[in-house]
């Protein structure tokens, strides 16, 4: 048990050069990352993660946009100019441009308006992103009023 603990502070006195501070998952990767990758990757800025949502509002979850964003439904908020939320729909599925990021904003509009102002959230369709997600929020909502 002693050698243990001794073997700690000195793994985690070399990781962070202070005593007794612990050592980061990120660190402990790091390490031994150098003598494998070259500097330029292992030294450069924090990226974020991708995700693939202009990919998703053209696939598997296009009905689930449609849904959420159609005319009547963008017509029924007042919020959107329904003719130019079609043409960026349209665009995007046809491919001619990416407006994944301006559909993931219309779409978090509609969910958070409909969530907290209409306090009536709309259903998800089986198969949407984030359907187990929503259910769970939705399912603690319930049980909190």
């Amino acid at each position: 048990m002693v050698a243990r603990k001794t073997q700690l502070r000195r793994l985690t006195h070399d990781a962070n050069g202070r005593p007794g501070m612990p050592m980061t998952q990120e660190y402990a990767l790091m390490k031994p990352s150098r003598t494998l990758l070259p500097p330029e990757i292992v030294d450069r800025k924090k990226q974020g993660f991708p995700v693939p949502i202009s990919l998703w509002f053209r696939g598997e979850a296009r009905s689930f946009v449609r849904d959420h964003l159609s005319p009547s439904a963008i017509r029924r908020r007042g919020l959107f100019n329904v003719d130019y939320v079609e043409k960026l729909l349209s665009q995007h599925e046809r491919g001619s441009a990416d407006h994944g990021s301006r559909i993931w904003a219309l779409i978090n509009v509609e969910l958070w308006y409909s969530l907290f102002i209409d306090n009536q959230p709309r259903p998800v369709s089986a198969g949407s992103p984030g359907t187990t997600a929503s259910r769970a929020v939705l399912h603690r909502r319930a049980r909190t009023q």
